[in-house]
């Protein structure tokens, strides 16, 4: 099942927003990320959050809708990001896409990316969509990543280190060696074609596929 969550951060096009979320079998939306849902007219499934974010007339509406509401308290030991990976998983999710997960803040652009770490570890493939990036999480074993040729593609190390036994199809090979979170070793390789290969031994990487 493909799920959509829209939080609250810096919002993509529209036109991006409503392709991804044509795709969805169901939507979440946190908190005041449903203003901006209702503003460009794209259907949720569910809302949840702690509402300390989300316009009165906003709540209301969709108090009078299908929608289903989960009311969170402001003082928890989650994000409202994490409380809806958490809840698409459980509900039968096996791909996940956050939109509107990027933004100023950047604890909470932190955190979110290492919740696609959380969701990874329990067999979700999840990833993290804007007009600029595509964030996710590679494991152990071999992983094909899809992108442009000429495009830039970073990885880097979720932990302490990530090992690296070879690459295919980037114009920066990484062969037998460990990259490591104090040296961004792995920043701005280029695709050769439309598609590479990461082979990793031990350890996770994020891959940023990105836009200039």
């Amino acid at each position: 099942m493909n799920a959509i969550i829209i939080t609250n951060g810096n919002k993509p096009s529209v036109e991006l927003a409503r392709k991804l979320v044509s795709t969805a079998d169901i939507v979440y939306c946190c908190d005041g990320a449903a203003n901006w849902a209702k503003d460009i007219d794209i259907k949720i499934d569910v809302l949840l959050g702690d509402m300390d974010s989300i316009k009165e007339d906003t709540l209301n509406y969709y108090k009078g809708t299908p929608v289903k509401l989960i009311m969170l308290p402001r003082e928890k030991d989650m994000t409202d990001t994490q409380f809806a990976g958490d809840l698409a998983a459980e509900n039968g999710a096996t791909q996940i896409t956050f939109i509107g997960a990027l933004g100023s803040r950047f604890d909470h652009t932190l955190a979110n990316m290492h919740v696609l770490e959380r969701l990874y570890k329990t067999g979700v493939s999840a990833k993290i969509v804007d007009d600029k990036n595509i964030i996710f999480v590679a494991g152990e074993g071999q992983n094909n990543i899809v992108g442009e040729k000429g495009q830039c593609v970073s990885i880097l190390p979720v932990g302490n280190s990530v090992f690296i036994e070879n690459t295919q199809g980037l114009y920066y090979p990484i062969n037998n060696r460990a990259l490591y979170i104090e040296e961004p070793l792995g920043v701005s390789n280029v695709f050769l074609d439309k598609q590479a290969f990461l082979n990793i031994k031990t350890g996770e990487a994020f891959i940023i596929i990105s836009k200039d």
